[in-house]
């Protein structure tokens, strides 16, 4: 009768153990990525000419009800969602309790402006309509319990008091 051979069984345990650990990493980064609440914040095309950053769309959020620059937007710990989900009525800076609180990254605040990672098919039109005045751009992201968000899609409509082209 054959022993399985003990060098063997550890060498294939030795290869097992680090593709264990890396779909035990990957299943709790997904679990995490699908918690949350899903919000719409209105953006605008931003143009930052750092052609390094692959098919990124890069844009500037236009938060409503909120007055601050990008300076104070860059030294805020965070900002507080007032609404019902998906409907953003107004937003505050963060200085207590909050029901919806959104807090800053660590690289960079991450609340003046933010990015999206497109299909190449897809960045050049969207593009063209974030640069398009006649059209208004929403952002549908998902405010993780750890009060950071994530992008998921940006769709554009036509702003407010203007009409649909007629096909």
């Amino acid at each position: 009768m054959n022993r399985p051979n003990p060098r063997a069984l550890l060498r294939a345990l030795v290869l097992a153990l680090p593709l264990l650990g890396l779909g035990a990493i990957w299943a709790i980064v997904h679990t995490r990525a699908q918690q949350g609440v899903e919000w719409d914040v209105p953006v605008r095309g931003y143009d930052p000419r750092d052609l390094l950053r692959g098919h990124y769309i890069v844009y500037r959020y236009d938060w409503p009800g909120l007055d601050a620059g990008p300076a104070l937007l860059a030294t805020a710990r965070g900002l507080c969602l007032h609404g019902e989900p998906p409907r953003i009525e107004r937003v505050a800076i963060l200085e207590g309790a909050c029901t919806h609180p959104v807090r800053a990254t660590e690289a960079g605040s991450g609340l003046a402006t933010g990015r999206l990672y497109v299909p190449q098919s897809q960045a050049a039109p969207l593009e063209r309509q974030l640069a398009d005045d006649s059209r208004r751009a929403i952002l549908r992201f998902r405010l993780r319990p750890d009060g950071h968000l994530m992008p998921l899609r940006i769709t554009v409509e036509p702003a407010a008091g203007t009409r649909s082209p007629q096909p």
